[in-house]
């Protein structure tokens, strides 16, 4: 059973319910001490040892790594103003009337780090701040100061903050490519509104999903985390950000250990977009790829963990356009090696218009580099038939929203059907937008070709037909 909720200003995933509830967040005194050990081997040349032992002996400590990345941590309090219905239980007209409405101002509250002290840009998760009427960031120095929304992105839950004030501090950057399972980790945050908190850890595992839908390329760590830790620094032990913090598994509310953090180059390249133009307008290449086993490594002669099979071209899609074909071996997107489904879909994260993307492929043991141009959806006819074989006969092509300021697909439009087809007996016919397949929304081809991909044999589609909704089922084809 998959269970997803939210708290005030952390998002909770439930993925398995566990047999035994329990914090599980706190660090035992054997990790304590290795941490220490570990720390003691390895020391900045600017990191002080603050404590030592009554025979002069020092100890090491995070202190300073804390110190240098606290100032850069806020608290974030966000207000709405809500209309509560009054009782009216003494009123000879109650039930005659609208009953009157209460406005009471509820709060809830998250966290942020600090990315540009010199502009004010603060970043936090988009659900921290979705249905914010007012926000305010609480520094660490005390002061309050009120905060607007830059721009969020909800597929990655990301969003930019800003504030106008001086003397800020922000915190350095990381790279998260760079982090291994073992690595030792910080999460800072105000978990239950105790602000500056902070709680260590490692990082458990890498290209984690978590089951809740949109870009998903989670960190895990059993650092704890916990409501209100959302939108926190992951740091690591020189306090440079790897990670946002941002959701939790958890069988009772609070902190297990199971914990999840978005990758910092995600979150950063995110960022950046929203603070250049306010929101991310996102393409999509139309690959369909499956990770390789070691025997299919062993067979196709891929040596190392690189490379990842591409199964499927979507019709009419930007890779569809250029060259490539399915069976290519895709090794690397830009600077990012591809090892498995998890890194392409970080990458496909930062998949924004108008970039230009360098895709190194690998085709018959030879190699093969490709350069793309990320654009809009585009209208262009596609034979039915490559999309199913139950739409053999037609022609399909993606309904783009003339009223949009940017290029977005509405649905797929049957443009041409011929009499007598499968889908014409099954009761489409030219002119159809269909807007669904079973329960999932469909907005173009690519989303229509996962939707009958998953669906099985027989398949409810969505119908928008001369002002009117409706269902048509597309049956299996006989004998199959």
């Amino acid at each position: 059973m998959t269970y997803h909720g939210r708290t005030s200003g952390c998002r909770i995933v439930v993925i398995t319910p566990a047999s035994q509830a329990g914090d599980g967040g706190s660090i035992p005194l054997t990790r304590s001490i290795f941490i220490a050990l570990c720390l003691f081997l390895w020391q900045p040349a600017s990191a002080a040892l603050p404590a030592t032992l009554a025979d002069g002996t020092s100890l090491p400590s995070l202190a300073p790594v804390v110190e240098e990345v606290l100032p850069a941590v806020v608290n974030i309090e966000t207000f709405n103003r809500v209309r509560l219905r009054g009782p009216l239980r003494f009123s000879p007209f109650r039930g005659l009337y609208s009953q009157p409405r209460e406005a009471r101002r509820m709060a809830s509250a998250g966290s942020g780090v600090i990315i540009d002290a010199a502009r004010g840009y603060i970043l936090t998760n988009y659900h921290v701040v979705e249905s914010a009427q007012e926000i305010q960031v609480n520094l660490k120095d005390r002061r309050g100061i009120s905060a607007s929304i830059v721009g969020f992105d909800r597929q990655v839950d990301i969003a930019v903050l800003q504030i106008d004030a001086k003397s800020l501090v922000q915190i350095t950057r990381g790279d998260s490519d760079e982090l291994r399972v073992g690595d030792f980790v910080l999460a800072v945050g105000n978990p239950f509104r105790f602000d500056s908190t902070v709680t260590s850890g490692i990082i458990s595992a890498l290209g984690r999903g978590a089951g809740a839908g949109g870009y998903q390329d989670y960190i895990q760590t059993d650092a704890s985390i916990n409501s209100g830790n959302s939108g926190g620094p992951l740091v690591d032990l020189a306090g440079h950000l790897v990670g946002i913090n941002t959701a939790i598994h958890t069988p009772s509310g609070g902190s297990v250990g199971i914990g999840f953090a978005i990758p910092s180059n995600l979150a950063i390249g995110i960022a950046e977009e929203l603070i250049a133009s306010g929101t991310i307008r996102r393409g999509n290449l139309g690959l369909w790829i499956e990770e390789l086993t070691l025997d299919e490594r062993e067979a196709l002669g891929v040596s190392g963990k690189a490379g990842v099979l591409i199964t499927r071209i979507t019709p009419g899609s930007i890779a569809d356009s250029e060259n490539i074909k399915p069976g290519d071996l895709l090794l690397r997107i830009g600077e990012r090696t591809i090892r498995d489904a998890s890194d392409y879909a970080s990458s496909a994260g930062l998949f924004i218009i108008g970039q230009a993307v360098t895709l190194e492929l690998r085709r018959d043991a030879e190699p093969l580099t490709v350069t793309v141009e990320i654009s809009p959806p585009r209208s262009v006819p596609v034979e039915g038939r490559r999309v199913d074989a139950r739409f053999h006969g037609t022609t399909l092509q993606n309904f783009l929203d003339e009223d949009a300021t940017e290029a977005s697909s509405l649905g797929v439009l049957v443009t041409d059907i011929k009499r007598g087809s499968h889908a014409w007996n099954a009761g489409f016919r030219a002119g159809d937008i269909l807007t669904s397949t079973g329960r999932s929304q469909v907005r173009d081809i690519d989303d229509l070709l996962r939707g009958l991909h998953s669906s099985g044999s027989d398949t409810v589609i969505g119908v928008y037909r001369s002002g009117s909704r409706g269902t048509i089922t597309l049956r299996a084809l006989p004998g199959v």
